[in-house]
Formats: C-alpha cells, structure tokens, sequence
C-alpha cells in the first residue's frame, strides 16, 4: 500500500511539474553509458544543468533549463536539444554540435568542431578550433575566430565574422 502511495505522489508531481513518461532530474554530473537521451516524442527533462568533464558523451533530445557544458571530452555529440542557457564546448577533440536551440552556444579550443542547423537567441561562437565547420546555423551573431582552418556557409544572423 505504501509503495502504491509513493507512485502515484511522484506521478501527481511529476504531472503538475510538466513532466512525462521521461525522467526529471537535476544537475547531471555523469555521462553514464556514453549516453544522455530522451525521445522526440518524451525528452528528457534537466531542471539543473548537464556539466560533463573528461568523459565522451552524445546528450540528445533532452530539455535542459540551465545549461550544457562539456570540457576535455574524446568525443562529444550534442543533438536535438533545448537549452534555456548556453551550450559550451571546451578543449575537447571531436565536437558535435547540430539542430539544438539555446541563448548562446560556444565552441572553443576543440581539435575538430561540428556546428551545424542550431538556433541562438543571441550568438553562436566559433573560436580557436583546429577545424570548424559552421553551417546553417541562425543567431543574431556568429562569431568565428582564431580557427586554423574554417569552412562556414549558408548561416543566417544580423552579424557574421565567419567569411
């Protein structure tokens, strides 16, 4: 009787807090499995932030009302996101960044970064990459800088240095 009380307390919760099927959390701290994702059709809700160090992750299709920082990761892929903050990527070999909305996303100081089809409110930061692709990405600024090699076109934004 006592554990049926307790679910049906955390489904009420749940419901009132606008949460689905998929789990809530708060910060996530772990890239347990290689993987952070929920479905199109049930994300996964983030109440906190998702701050990944050192560790190789693909975080897709989870709502996140702080931010997504990831630093010094092999390989990081982040897709399909909505991020009520920044996304930033630091100092990581290979790095993903494709069809997510957020305030801000930076990427900076990775060997190889991807960032393709996102949506910024404010601006998107391209800087000190080996190799950066930036492409049909929209933000009110793309900002592209100190990349040894840049591939970037077809952005759309009031103010673009990615040329």
């Amino acid at each position: 009787m006592k554990t049926q009380k307790l679910i049906v307390s955390v489904a009420i919760v749940c419901l009132l807090f606008g949460a689905s099927g998929a789990a809530m959390a708060d910060d996530i701290l772990e890239c347990d499995d290689g993987i952070i994702q929920g479905t199109r059709q049930e994300p996964l809700v983030v109440e906190g932030n998702i701050l990944i160090e050192g560790q190789s992750c693909t975080i897709k299709d989870v709502e996140v009302a702080g931010r997504i920082e990831v630093l010094n990761a092999e390989n990081i892929t982040i897709v399909s996101n909505e991020v009520e903050g920044r996304i930033l990527v630091e100092k990581s070999r290979f790095a993903t960044i494709v069809a997510n909305g957020a305030r801000n996303i930076v990427v900076k100081n990775n060997e190889l970064a991807s960032v393709a089809a996102n949506i910024a409110t404010r601006t998107i930061r391209v800087n000190r990459n080996g190799v950066a692709f930036v492409k049909q990405n929209a933000s009110l600024a793309i900002v592209c800088r100190g990349n040894i090699r840049l591939d970037s076109f077809f952005n759309q934004a009031e103010e673009e240095s990615c040329r």
